[in-house]
Parts: C-alpha cells; sequence; structure tokens
C-alpha cells in the first residue's frame, strides 16, 4: 500500500468508528430516522471494510451498493451522512470521487440531496478538485429519495483546497463537520503522518511539531500502522 492509500483507509476507518459510537448510544434528532435509512441502504461491517481498504488498490463501492454511514448531524432535525466511495491507487496518479448523500425526514418519510467531491476533469472548466451537487449515488443511477429535480448538478463547481485524494477527503470532513473534528482528528495515532495535510487545509488546528497522538477509545484498529 501507497501512503496516501493507508492514510485514507484509516480516515475512513476512522470515520466509520465514529458513526459506530455514536450508533451504540444514538441520540439527538437524527436517532428518530437513523434505522429507516439503515434499512434503506447497506453499509459495511468494521472487519469487511477494512480487508476491503487494505486489499483492494481500486474499489468502487457504489458497484456492490455497499456504502458508508457517518456519524449524524444532530442540528435542526438532523442529518444521517452516507458515503459512496470509488479510488484507484493502481498508478501515479492516485484518484478518490466521494460521493456524500444528506437524509433527513420529510413528510413520514424520507428526503436526500447529494454532493461529490472530484479530482481535476481536465483539460476543461472543472479541471481541479471541486464539489458538485448531485440527485444519485451514480451518475445514471436510481435517484436519491424526493430529491429535489430542479437539482442543478453541473454548475456550479465548487474549488476545494485539495491537490491529492487523502486532502480531498479531509474536504468533506471539514464540509461536513467543521474544523472541530479536524481538531479531534489530529489527535489520531496516525495524525503525525497526516500533518502535511492537515497544516495546508487547517493551519490553526494542524498537528504542532512531533506532538505526540492520544489514541481514543475508538481507534483501536488505528494504533501502530505507519510504525
Amino acid at each position: 500500500m501507497t501512503l496516501q492509500h493507508t492514510l485514507m483507509r484509516d480516515v475512513l476507518l476512522w470515520l466509520q468508528d465514529r458513526c459506530g459510537t455514536w450508533e451504540r448510544n444514538p441520540s439527538g434528532p437524527a436517532s428518530r430516522f437513523h434505522d429507516r435509512v439503515r434499512e434503506s441502504y447497506l453499509g459495511f461491517s468494521g472487519i469487511e471494510l477494512e480487508g476491503l481498504l487494505t486489499n483492494r488498490v481500486e474499489f468502487d463501492s457504489s458497484e456492490q451498493n455497499r456504502y458508508l454511514f457517518l456519524e449524524p448531524i444532530n442540528e435542526g432535525r438532523g442529518i444521517v451522512p452516507v458515503l459512496s466511495f470509488r479510488y484507484d491507487f493502481r498508478g501515479e496518479n492516485a484518484e478518490l470521487r466521494l460521493r456524500l448523500a444528506l437524509f433527513v425526514p420529510h413528510d413520514n418519510a424520507l428526503a436526500a440531496i447529494g454532493c461529490r467531491f472530484e479530482p481535476p476533469e481536465g483539460p476543461g472548466d472543472h479541471d481541479y478538485y471541486h464539489a458538485q451537487m448531485c440527485r444519485a449515488f451514480q451518475k445514471g443511477g436510481k435517484e436519491l429519495p424526493c430529491c429535489p429535480p430542479w437539482l442543478p448538478e453541473s454548475w456550479p463547481a465548487f474549488h476545494l483546497k485539495a491537490d491529492d485524494p487523502v486532502t480531498l477527503l479531509i474536504c468533506m470532513v471539514i464540509s461536513l463537520y467543521g474544523l472541530r473534528l479536524a481538531g479531534e482528528l489530529q489527535q489520531e495515532p496516525f495524525a503525525n503522518v497526516l500533518k502535511r495535510s492537515m497544516q495546508k487545509l487547517c493551519p490553526t488546528v494542524a498537528v504542532r511539531g512531533n506532538q505526540p497522538a492520544a489514541a481514543g477509545p475508538i481507534n483501536r484498529r488505528a494504533r501502530g500502522r505507519h510504525r
């Protein structure tokens, strides 16, 4: 595994662990409809996801109709984020593509809109790391429930301060949760290896020097991976 591949794996597993911690003790408005999202979309088990991310240098979760559930956002009526991802680390130009669906309660059912985080697509107008809105986990696939048909998918393309798969993934984390979670990410056992990416995207909370990383209770799998 390359360093980029390894860091992507560790951040995705960390996100899954955080959601697992919340699911063991659900709280807030998202707890009222989280199970309904789970009933409609099949998630990865922890062991399964770690094995796939470790052993597959290329992978597309949508091909298996599997999704990564992320920690809910308990603001307003609540948001349950669900992630589909595709990556390819076979060559020098590693690539990661993320499709994030945000589920909310709506008229005793579910509604969702999507956002995709993508690498440069050039030559052309979108030849930079960017985020765009979307209505499905796959281009041309089944649309998200009650997603507005007028939602623009081609424009705008929001510029992201990313330059590789890892910084693209962190951009998604910051966009979804803000700098608070970036600060918690710097406490992980692999944070010192992640230092360059963190300093580039959020220097006010980046790992400083050789500051030791504190291992939290949800990070058992990550310990010792980069030693």
